[in-house]
């Protein structure tokens, strides 16, 4: 049973919040008394949000290509939540929910429409893989699905592999989001968008490769105009080769505001500095010129709806007990983008402790 008193949010609403049962109480319960409330004390610049989310991970520690440690990137960066992004299809769901259940963080899945997850570089290269019937177990592990679509996944079959789950989907009346990655085509942006539905999803959207959805100016492409009609979602997926300064600048120049921000973080990109973290990513997109509130909303309220995780991402009565809690400060940083580019950040959210399930765990924070 815990309580923070009097702390604001990023628009400084002053608020009181309890505790009880890993559930949020915005006033103390009735039939318990102040004092069995352990109060959590908090320095006076100290912000809360819902917990934050990083809605596109790879954490299957063992997976060679693209792997980390899930608590590594997850509370112990104020992250209360993560969703591994297609690490693993059908053969191995159950080595995530393994994870899942050793684990501190939140986990929730994206399964990987190859049966074998990404096991090498082009899953998607052969057709026969293309499986997603999972156990009931899993129905609200599983969020939604994701399908590699760029030149060196799908090799030789092009769009054939997006067609059959579209298919599947169609038949089967299947409601969950399908995030797709783009990368080189082929396939090309237009065919794709032609096969997605409102609420799907579209990552790495800065990386400015020949697939790119934007002009040279970083003015919206007609296709990517026709996606916004559909309602197509789109998320950063940083990444390695994903998040270009000058794209994501001009793209917000020209009114183009991601729906999500997300890191697409593994080990490799970890070591060599291009994602440290899931606030790092946030810095860049307050160094473009988001204000803090749009940039909290696309780390907690946005993807939380999104993929539909019940009673998670806004702080109201009853809600699970999944909280950050950060600090805003004026430094003089340098990051890169993907490209290595050199960034200067003059203004940074730095997490300093989250509730998660209910437990209060302060935060190091190593992003340096």
């Amino acid at each position: 049973m815990l309580k923070i008193l009097n702390i604001k949010d990023i628009n400084n609403n002053l608020m009181n919040i309890y505790v009880l049962k890993g559930l949020i109480f915005l006033k103390r319960p009735l039939r318990f008394k102040e004092e069995q409330f352990k109060e959590i004390s908090l320095d006076k610049d100290t912000y809360v949000s819902y917990g934050w989310i990083d809605s596109h991970v790879h954490c299957n520690n063992e997976n060679k290509l693209y792997g980390s440690i899930i608590d590594e990137i997850g509370y112990k960066k104020g992250v209360t939540t993560v969703i591994d992004a297609g690490s693993v299809g059908i053969n191995e769901i159950e080595k995530m929910w393994g994870i899942k259940e050793k684990n501190i963080t939140n986990l929730k899945i994206l399964l990987n429409i190859s049966k074998k997850g990404i096991y090498r570089q082009s899953e998607l290269s052969d057709l026969r893989d293309i499986k997603i019937d999972y156990n009931k177990k899993y129905k609200n592990f599983i969020v939604g699905y994701k399908a590699r679509m760029s030149n060196s996944v799908t090799l030789n079959t092009g769009l054939e592999s997006l067609i059959i789950f579209s298919n599947i989907r169609k038949n089967r009346n299947i409601k969950k989001p399908l995030m797709v990655h783009i990368g080189n085509e082929p396939p090309s942006f237009f065919e794709i968008v032609k096969l997605l539905k409102k609420g799907d999803i579209i990552t790495h959207i800065f990386n400015y490769k020949n697939n790119s959805i934007f002009n040279k100016d970083f003015t919206l492409t007609n296709n990517l105009k026709n996606a916004l009609r559909k309602k197509i979602l789109f998320d950063v997926g940083h990444g390695n080769e994903s998040f270009i300064f000058d794209c994501a600048k001009g793209a917000f120049k020209n009114n183009f505001i991601t729906d999500i921000i997300s890191t697409d973080i593994y080990e490799t990109n970890i070591k060599n500095n291009k994602v440290k973290s899931l606030a790092v990513t946030m810095n860049k997109f307050r160094k473009i010129g988001m204000k803090w509130s749009d940039i909290i909303e696309r780390v907690t309220k946005n993807p939380y709806s999104y993929f539909k995780i019940k009673k998670m991402g806004e702080i109201k009565n009853k809600n699970f007990a999944n909280l950050t809690f950060f600090k805003i400060t004026k430094n003089k940083e340098l990051e890169i983008d993907s490209k290595e580019n050199i960034l200067k950040i003059e203004e940074q959210i730095i997490p300093i402790a989250v509730i998660v399930k209910g437990q209060f765990y302060e935060v190091n924070n190593n992003d340096k």
